[in-house]
């Protein structure tokens, strides 16, 4: 039978090892899968550039130059919401829970450091007594 303190660390490694640590809902919850998550990227990354060369070539006389800094600043601007939802977004939300784990774990682990202190000295206390 297990104690209360080892079905804790059970509980904070099974969270540290779930993939889909954000909340139900979230992006991060959403994409489970890595292979997912970057089929969303390419997409979203094609239907952008997509968007940009149709706009551009409707504006074909244009010259050579404005034109890619055309493509290059209108492309920056319709991915960023791509990049920050689909990577950034949920990477953070990864680094938050890790986080939460790892001071709940320090928490457990300084409260059984703590008790088995008591312990020890309880049980000196008895072999004294004896």
């Amino acid at each position: 039978m297990k104690n209360n303190a080892s079905r804790k660390f059970e509980n904070f490694n099974k969270l540290a090892e779930n993939r889909s640590v954000g909340r139900k809902g979230t992006y991060l919850a959403t994409f489970q899968s890595p292979f997912l998550l970057l089929f969303a990227l390419a997409f979203s990354i094609f239907i952008c550039e997509a968007l940009v060369m149709k706009l551009t070539f409707a504006l074909s006389p244009l010259s050579s130059w404005f034109q890619t800094l055309l493509d290059s600043a209108l492309l920056t601007v319709l991915l960023f919401p791509a990049l920050y939802f689909f990577l950034f977004r949920p990477l953070i939300q990864h680094i938050n829970a890790r986080k939460k784990a790892e001071e709940a774990l320090k928490r457990e682990n300084s409260d059984l450091e703590r008790r088995v202190e008591e312990r020890t000295h309880e049980l000196l206390k008895a072999n004294a007594q004896m």
